[in-house]
């Protein structure tokens, strides 16, 4: 399964939600368009994921990366990591340093990091193509043979839809959201009954107020911040599918309560078909909608 696109029509929180929902292992090839023109974003960026996971970025442009910050931080000499690249086979670099005790866990965690912030930045992008390749029975991509970059991965994971809410918080231009963005007299209802994502206090109080009663104008009135601030907020955590967006019912008129629905949007089977639970949210109609136009332009 592959999917190509535009960044400026499918941004990336909507491909993460997918790649997670469908627990999907494979490459996400971002190419940055002409008008981003900063030098963090020059060359074309490989984002590999596992069982919806992210677990590595390449730039093209950047050689034996994981490799060149371990020596400039002179954790290993160029000698022995020449030889334990040639002895680390089918396994994470990184994972390899630590069980031979040549690396702390703190300094993985620190090279992970240093990765998660690279593909942060990618979430500011608003003109880029893409191609999502899923890996084929060989564990190889279809259409060039690449297979896991095992020299590149520190063997640490990070949830896809994890990496997108952290990534929004330092979002500075909402224009390519805007018909996504949930309106001021709308609420949101949890998805999840408990969650392990550290959240903001801004994010903490929209998911404990999170019943389907308190719209966010209210919640921005109450927090003191501006509407604009709760709605990129909630349009975030719906996009990490903790919550969604649903019309305001006020507990004086609520005379019986029925479970929630389950709204996540999945790509199955290897056929390019996005299915969804007949719960829909505004986020996940734009995502179904976008990719069915991709598919029938792409494919």
């Amino acid at each position: 399964m592959s999917i190509t696109g535009s960044l400026e029509t499918f941004p990336l929180p909507e491909l993460f939600q997918i790649i997670e929902s469908g627990r999907k292992t494979g490459r996400l090839s971002i190419n940055p368009g002409l008008k981003n023109t900063g030098s963090e974003l020059r060359g074309a960026f490989y984002l590999w994921f596992e069982r919806g996971n992210f677990v590595v970025v390449l730039n093209s442009l950047k050689y034996q990366s994981l490799i060149s910050e371990i020596q400039r931080n002179g954790w290993v000499n160029s000698g022995l990591l020449v030889k334990v690249k040639k002895l680390c086979q089918n396994q994470p670099l990184g994972t390899y340093l630590q069980q031979k005790k040549l690396l702390l866990s703190s300094q993985i965690d620190l090279l992970f990091q240093l990765q998660l912030d690279e593909v942060s930045k990618l979430f500011e992008i608003n003109s880029a193509w893409f191609k999502f390749e899923e890996i084929d029975s060989n564990n190889k991509i279809p259409s060039d043979g690449e297979e896991f970059p095992w020299e590149e991965m520190t063997g640490k994971h990070k949830q896809a839809t994890k990496l997108s809410l952290e990534a929004m918080r330092n979002f500075s231009n909402w224009d390519n959201y805007m018909e996504e963005m949930p309106p001021q007299d709308s609420g949101l209802v949890k998805l999840l009954d408990e969650h392990d994502c550290q959240l903001l206090p801004l994010e903490n109080y929209l998911w404990n107020t999170a019943n389907g009663t308190v719209p966010l104008q209210k919640i921005a009135q109450e927090k003191q911040v501006s509407l604009e601030k709760v709605q990129h907020t909630a349009l975030s955590m719906i996009f990490a599918g903790l919550v969604e967006e649903v019309p305001v019912v006020y507990k004086s008129t609520i005379m019986t309560q029925t479970p929630k629905l389950s709204s996540q949007t999945a790509l199955v089977g290897g056929s390019n078909v996005a299915i969804k639970s007949p719960n829909k949210s505004k986020v996940n109609n734009s995502l179904l909608n976008n990719l069915i136009g991709f598919l029938r332009n792409n494919f």
